[in-house]
């Protein structure tokens, strides 16, 4: 019975932590927005955050240019990160035109 309870709660602290660290370790860092404001905006900077992960998340199921782009980078941080320096130097006419640059001639090359 000891045995059922100790494992009981190892799981528990597991359903407890795992999406928080998926956030954490997907680079959307939660935990650094809830210094900020004083009544409700580290709430909704973590909204923001959940929302930009499903959104993420549903893009790379349904999108096959998010899943061309994504796949041309070797990690999620390097390829956000490739993402905001192409967005900073270059005007897109949309979302599909952006995504194909990224994975083909003008897009992401890692350093390496």
């Amino acid at each position: 019975m000891y045995n059922i309870l100790l494992t009981a709660r190892e799981h528990v602290g597991k359903l407890k932590t795992r999406p928080y660290n998926v956030l954490k370790n997907r680079g959307y860092n939660p935990g650094h927005n809830f210094g900020h404001g004083k009544e409700h905006a580290a709430e909704i900077f973590f909204l923001l955050n959940l929302i930009a992960f499903q959104f993420h998340t549903i893009l790379a199921y349904c999108d096959i240019d998010f899943q061309k782009a994504r796949a041309s980078c070797s990690t999620r941080v390097a390829f956000f990160e490739a993402m905001r320096f192409c967005l900073r130097y270059a005007y897109h006419d949309s979302w599909q035109a952006f995504l194909i640059f990224l994975y083909t001639d003008g897009g992401l090359v890692e350093p390496g």
